[in-house]
């Protein structure tokens, strides 16, 4: 007998279209922000945090619990966990001000070299 997902494939569809939807906003986390909320020294090392962040999460965590989570409830139960997680990323990217603190100084500073002459 076939159940959940499989009877209701425009469901599955959703899922998995809300699964993928969080691709843009990991690259916003993983590079741009940690290259801008540093001083320009320790750039490789945020982004090496940040990538160890999603690799323990992504790669190590994530399987872990899906995998559980397909024992206890069910082979949907695991979608169901990734469209939460790209939601909740999603949700995070709309609150991330995009600052650019290194162009915005170097703007500033070549309208002031502009203005002197």
């Amino acid at each position: 007998m076939v159940h959940g997902l499989y009877n209701t494939p425009m469901l599955l569809a959703l899922i998995v279209f809300l699964c993928s939807g969080y691709a843009p906003a990991s690259g916003l986390i993983l590079a741009v922000v940690p290259a801008e909320a540093v001083p320009a020294r320790h750039v490789a090392m945020a982004m090496g945090f940040a990538g160890l962040g999603a690799e323990l999460l992504g790669a190590t965590i994530s399987p872990t619990l899906g995998g559980w989570l397909a024992d206890q409830y069910g082979l949907a139960a695991p979608l169901f966990m990734a469209t939460g997680g790209a939601i909740l990323v999603c949700l995070v990217s709309l609150f991330m001000a995009e600052t650019a603190p290194r162009k915005m100084a170097s703007a500033k500073a070549l309208l002031s070299t502009e203005e002197m002459y």
